[in-house]
């Protein structure tokens, strides 16, 4: 039995209302990106794995999901831990807006 008040996954919304399953095209700030980005951060631990990065490409409907998930992160992780953190997230958006077709405005 489902449960009540219960949504699909790609329509739950982050507390800024970005939709999960919102395309990546066109513009937005870079705190909609990062609002965006982290709303995939499944274990809360203010990082995002590859695998989270893979699920958000998913849903933002992206080709080529496994090359750009691992671009991202060869761009994205400048440290080499595996994760994209809080001060590496600028570093994937400008990756981002160069290479999946997004403008990030300021």
């Amino acid at each position: 039995m489902p449960l009540q008040n219960s949504k699909p996954v790609g329509h739950l919304n982050n507390n800024q209302g970005i939709p999960l399953n919102q395309k990546l095209r066109g513009q937005m700030n870079a705190d909609e990106f990062k609002a965006w980005l982290m709303q995939f951060d499944r274990n809360g631990d203010q990082r995002i794995s590859k695998e989270e990065l893979t699920n958000a490409l998913r849903k933002a409907d992206k080709w080529f999901v496994p090359w750009k998930s691992f671009r991202g992160m060869n761009h994205g992780d400048v440290n080499g831990d595996g994760f994209i953190d809080k001060d590496e997230i600028d570093n994937l958006a400008a990756y981002a807006q160069k290479r999946w077709g997004i403008k990030i405005v300021k």
